[in-house]
């Protein structure tokens, strides 16, 4: 294996991050202080809402702030508990790495605060979003994570409500089509029948971690039977190479393919590109090497091919958007904007394929992307880890005739933040051969 960066330098830039997510608690409100509210909402009903979870800086000030409804919220949580991981190894088994813990079990068992209202708990299993990554961002990354890394947890809690989010997700498998159902129901006023998103590849691992939890081969044979069908009916040979649609409507019998994230139906939305790469590495890392499927690798190379077709092999982070038409050249204008999460997800998913194959190629890509991003994109970030997150297109105003032109178009993004720390541990535990705490199988 090869490329990885030096323990000391890894130590160093450890400190840098733990820094930087000390300033970010320091500029959030106190979780604890925080009185979550009765809500109502189409697709989910009433429940209880806490408006507490940081996702990007609004206007590159204050982090705007959503409840456990949206799909990114676990992903702070995540992030404390990937610190605490790396806090026990590199500051060793004391104080400091048991401070960390504790920052990261609050910020994880916010969802269990009570409505004073009516008294009912922000339950995680009962309020998932209209996309179902849901299970994945916010119940993996918090609960799951923390039953994995920590060590002062109520772990039968942590476990009853991980199970009970994956049985609510697995009754959403159609077993007549073979996929996981969408919440989303329209699309600009068009009434969808059975739409799937490339996003729901990331909720797979957590789905297939069912297995392990209810003692069945079934949620992971939904898992595989899902991702199999999506390669068809999302993947394809177009804008030079294999790309990836974001929406499909598989009901109406035609496929029809929708897109909003990217700047059309037919382009290459670049993070649609790495939920490809970072949603099948997770789940083929997260398969024991008897149900791992062969075919898997390949697909996810030839999507790592195509990104490195319009990356200069990795040499630069991608655009929000790989396949532009093309536009008028101006100083830095949305059209150049670049997406540092979707790279960081494309990382931290080589990463894991690098893991679960043997293949030094895997990690080389994983850790050229991850030097650029740590040497041009983590220094001037003011707020978060990572500057220059593409949420939302930066175009929509001028494409679509929105009005959220710039919302977080140029900006750190939390999931992205999340990736990078989950690179630099994947950095730490390939140096160090220790295991790594996602869960994932070593080829053997």
């Amino acid at each position: 294996m090869t490329n990885l960066i030096g323990l000391t330098e890894l130590e160093s830039l450890f400190s840098q991050v733990k820094e930087r997510v000390g300033n970010m608690l320091d500029q959030l409100p106190d979780p604890t202080n925080l009185d979550p509210k009765i809500k109502s909402e189409k697709g989910v009903g009433k429940y209880c809402s806490l408006r507490a979870f940081p996702v990007y800086p609004k206007g590159g000030k204050n982090w705007t702030l959503v409840d456990q409804t949206n799909w990114m919220f676990g992903n702070f949580a995540g992030i404390l508990w990937l610190i605490t991981f790396l806090s026990e190894y590199m500051d060793g088994h004391g104080e400091v790495r048991n401070n960390w813990e504790e920052k990261a079990s609050k910020w994880t068992e916010l969802l269990e605060k009570k409505c004073k209202d009516e008294g009912k708990s922000c339950d995680p299993a009962k309020t998932q979003t209209i996309l179902d990554t849901s299970v994945s961002g916010q119940v993996y990354r918090s609960y799951g994570l923390g039953l994995r890394i920590g060590k002062f947890i109520d772990r039968p809690k942590y476990i009853n409500i991980i199970k009970n989010a994956g049985l609510r997700y697995l009754k959403k498998f159609d077993q007549d089509k073979g996929y996981f159902k969408s919440g989303l129901s329209n699309y600009k006023n068009k009434h969808l029948i059975f739409p799937v998103l490339i996003d729901q590849l990331l909720a797979l691992e957590f789905a297939a971690w069912m297995d392990s939890m209810t003692a069945d081969a079934g949620p992971s044979t939904m898992a595989l039977t899902h991702a199999q069908k999506t390669i068809r009916s999302h993947l394809g040979m177009r804008c030079g190479g294999q790309a990836s649609y974001h929406l499909v409507d598989i009901g109406d019998g035609n496929g029809r393919v929708y897109g909003d994230q990217g700047y059309s139906a037919d382009s290459a939305w670049s993070r649609g590109q790495a939920w490809v790469i970072e949603g099948l590495s997770s789940l083929y890392g997260s398969l024991s090497s008897d149900k791992k499927p062969l075919k898997f690798p390949d697909v996810i190379d030839k999507t790592v091919e195509f990104l490195k077709s319009k990356t200069s092999d990795f040499k630069q982070i991608p655009k929000w958007d790989v396949c532009l038409p093309p536009h008028p050249a101006q100083a830095y204008s949305p059209w150049d904007y670049v997406d540092t999460s979707a790279a960081a997800a494309v990382a931290a998913g080589l990463f894991t394929l690098a893991f679960a194959t043997g293949e030094s190629k895997h990690q080389s890509d994983a850790s050229d992307i991850f030097q650029t991003l740590k040497e041009d994109y983590f220094p001037g970030s003011e707020k978060g880890l990572l500057d220059h997150g593409c949420y939302i297109n930066p175009l929509c105003e001028q494409v679509r005739n929105t009005k959220r032109k710039g919302e977080a178009a140029d900006s750190p993004l939390m999931f992205g933040d999340f990736y990078f720390m989950k690179c630099l541990v994947w950095q730490y535990c390939l140096l160090t051969k220790i295991k790594n705490p996602f869960g994932y199988h070593e080829k053997n």
